[in-house]
């Protein structure tokens, strides 16, 4: 992705507080997300995806918990890492999360706890997978931004 889409990305999005929004794609469906901090923005993302497979409100009744170490070289790849692990968890075991802790501190892996079980609603989007495609995480000015596609 070039400096000039980075730039794009983040322009106009105020990391002061964190949330996302769809993005249009011809084929795909995007999201941008954002946060004050790395972490807000890594749970930003993981609320988007939620929110885009149908996720609507918490079943305490199936509540629980599970913690992700996330995989990767780099910010982006453990984006992938966290993104396709909730894709896998809606698709294998029709489970969604209503709450996202990230622990994501600079030099140690970033800790996802991610709890709850979110009903599924009519409507919500078919992702089969995570891509690559115009992927950006990074820092911003107020904070931290990215995007990512996903293959519906």
């Amino acid at each position: 992705m070039s400096a000039a889409t980075r730039s794009a990305l983040i322009a106009g999005i105020s990391a002061r507080t964190a949330g996302y929004r769809l993005l249009p794609h011809p084929a795909d469906i995007g999201l941008a997300f954002w946060g004050p901090t790395r972490a807000a923005a890594f749970a930003q993302a993981a609320y988007g995806l939620t929110a885009l497979l149908g996720g609507v409100c918490d079943d305490h009744s199936r509540r629980r918990a599970v913690n992700w170490q996330l995989a990767g070289h780099d910010d982006s790849e453990r984006l992938v890492d966290l993104l396709s692990r909730l894709v896998w968890s809606a698709d294998a075991e029709g489970r969604l999360f209503s709450s996202f802790r990230v622990d994501a501190r600079q030099s140690e892996p970033v800790r996802v706890t991610a709890a709850g079980h979110a009903r599924r609603r009519s409507g919500g989007y078919d992702v089969k997978a995570v891509t690559y495609h115009q992927l950006a995480f990074q820092p911003s000015p107020e904070g931290w931004a990215g995007q990512v596609f996903f293959d519906v």
